[in-house]
């Protein structure tokens, strides 16, 4: 009885070792996923498999052709709206929160984006 539970003891240290080795052998940004994918199912071929992903992800990195390399881009620029006209005034719409051009004189507007009739701001 004692020799069959030494058995499974020496089973788990084994398989909680290779979910380690293929923690530290297998690619930054996938390390933990094989670590639990190697305790869960793969044992002594988590290694292996670690290995092969570190392998190709080495290789896909240092052959790429500067063509399929990714291209950074800027952030784009905020655009300013331009100023409005002497005879209008710019108010934001209460309900949607739209950028519009109203009379300096007009007590109500209709929104363009939502159609709700508010009056306007002083």
């Amino acid at each position: 009885m004692l020799n069959a539970w030494l058995y499974v003891l020496i089973a788990v240290i084994v398989w909680l070792s290779c979910g380690v080795a293929a923690y530290l052998a297998g690619p930054e940004r996938y390390a933990g996923r094989l670590f639990w994918l190697t305790l869960a199912f793969m044992g002594p071929l988590g290694i292996a498999a670690a290995l092969i992903m570190k392998t190709i992800e080495d290789f896909a990195q240092s052959s790429a052709p500067d063509h399929l390399t990714p291209i950074k881009l800027a952030a784009p620029q905020s655009k300013t709206a331009p100023a409005a006209p002497p005879d209008k005034r710019k108010i934001r719409c209460p309900h949607c929160n739209a950028e519009l051009l109203v009379g300096k004189t007009a007590a109500r507007f209709k929104c363009v984006k939502c159609n709700e009739v508010s009056k306007t701001p002083d």
